[in-house]
């Protein structure tokens, strides 16, 4: 018998979002599926799910691109069940405009996370391969964020001092007044140090663990095809050895590089500029991996995500899955179903209402055709 799932979207009311009817939706904790045919509004809804628990679309950065054609504003509610405890979330956004309330009051993102995490996989979402460095650093600080949702205000902190220092370096490089600077950029370095180090030993430990379970027997790494993928994480500086990445070491590697910051006019310093590295029998799978490889890992690697999550909090993030059928054989499409079955909560959005009919693992199946949400018969 499965154990309960901790944690539960219950519900959600959609007022205004995208092409989708307003429209108040029941979900069930286990598979739920979504299926119609492209356009007609399956992504839009887990996208308001993603929206409700994490005050952002994974599509856009746009909130004005949100609001149904017409409208300048939308809002979304839903009910949360976490560890048997009932609450209520709530997001209004528009331009200009962005509320998110918790029980009834106004809420942080840190607050919404403690009862509500979420995770999305999502067919264009290949940027982990083909963007930059900026891409795998937020697909680590997100996961770190989720599950441990007092480090945003770490990460706040640091980019906040990171943007006040390359503005004081942009002003020497223009001005030149090099020997001012000393003592300025000392009380930034100073700050930038102490949070680098936390960031950086998160980062760490997050890349640690998602290895250890990409490295199970039977695990998520089984859907790649070929060789187990590995990842490893590439701090700035590189540690060399005996370096623990301690704030003392990120001091003295601000102090030697002072003069280069000046002279660029930016920072270069940092975890700003680490990266992650993921490859296949030593081989970068950025570079060398088919669409194919990479779509599955990052699939194996949203999984592993998922377990970690469970592991630093005690219960499961929402899992959102796009069109998880798409560019998977059918062995690995039957293993990722296999895998998405279990104690906690998915919605798989499906152009193929047919491969899911009958199947006993779906607890709720629901069909979307112009916006409009149905249940499947």
């Amino acid at each position: 018998m499965k154990k309960p799932t901790e944690t539960v979207l219950r519900s959600l009311n959609c007022v205004s979002f995208r092409n989708l009817q307003d429209t108040h939706i029941e979900w069930c904790a286990g598979l739920n599926v979504i299926s119609g045919d492209n356009g007609h509004g399956k992504t839009n809804l887990l996208e308001a799910c993603f929206f409700l628990a994490m005050g952002r679309s994974f599509r856009t950065a746009r909130v004005d691109a949100l609001p149904r054609r017409g409208s300048s504003s939308f809002s979304l509610g839903g009910e949360v069940s976490h560890r048997q405890v009932s609450h209520r979330l709530g997001v209004k956004a528009g331009r200009g405009l962005r509320e998110r309330t918790l029980d009834g009051c106004q809420s942080d993102l840190g607050r919404t996370l403690g009862v509500l995490a979420c995770l999305v996989f999502a067919a264009p979402r290949l940027a982990l391969f083909r963007g930059g460095p900026d891409d795998r650093r937020r697909f680590l600080d997100r996961g770190i964020v989720g599950g441990k949702p007092f480090m945003v205000e770490t990460y706040r902190d640091h980019l906040r001092a990171l943007r006040q220092k390359n503005r004081l370096l942009k002003q020497a490089r223009q001005a030149r007044p090099v020997a001012a600077l000393r003592d300025q950029l000392a009380a930034f370095n100073d700050q930038l140090a102490g949070t680098a180090a936390t960031i950086r030993r998160e980062r760490e430990d997050y890349v640690k663990r998602l290895g250890k379970v990409l490295a199970r027997d039977e695990g998520p790494a089984e859907l790649v095809p070929g060789r187990r993928p590995e990842i490893s994480y590439q701090p700035h500086p590189t540690l060399e050895e005996g370096m623990t990445g301690s704030r003392e070491q990120l001091m003295a590697a601000y102090e030697e590089r002072a003069e280069d910051e000046i002279r660029r006019g930016h920072a270069l310093v940092g975890p700003q500029r680490d990266d992650l590295s993921i490859h296949q029998d030593g081989a970068e799978m950025s570079r060398f991996a088919s669409a194919g490889q990479q779509r599955a890992t990052l699939i194996a690697l949203k999984m592993s995500k998922m377990l970690v999550h469970k592991e630093m909090t005690g219960s499961y993030p929402l899992l959102l899955v796009d069109d998880v059928d798409a560019e998977l054989d059918a062995h690995r499409t039957r293993r990722a179903l296999h895998l998405l079955s279990g104690p906690y909560q998915v919605l798989v959005a499906s152009a193929s209402a047919e491969a899911w009919a009958g199947d006993r693992r779906v607890v709720r199946h629901l069909r979307v055709r112009d916006g409009i949400i149905s249940r499947f018969s």
